[in-house]
């Protein structure tokens, strides 16, 4: 059976006292939160900002996205019934 990462520092846990574990628990989990904040952080910024200059111009993405709106045409013409 192939030993992973997790089993190995079980092994090595296994024989800590109760406080030493819920101090590493402890720990984990503010890493864990830290890692989480900082990924929402980053990532409600401005999520459009990922996007510009995909476009091929200097546009930001709401003018774009006007340009778009403002270009549209309807010319099709709806059969009656």
């Amino acid at each position: 059976m192939t030993q992973t990462a997790t089993n190995n520092y079980m092994e090595t846990l296994l024989y800590l006292d109760d406080e030493e574990k819920l101090d590493i628990i402890a720990m984990l989990t503010a890493s864990l939160k830290k890692r989480f904040a900082a990924s929402k952080e980053k990532e409600g910024a401005d999520f459009f900002d990922c996007f510009h200059g995909n476009w091929g111009d200097e546009q930001s993405p709401e003018e774009y996205a006007e340009r778009l709106r403002s270009e549209r045409r309807f010319d099709r013409k709806l059969e009656e019934w």
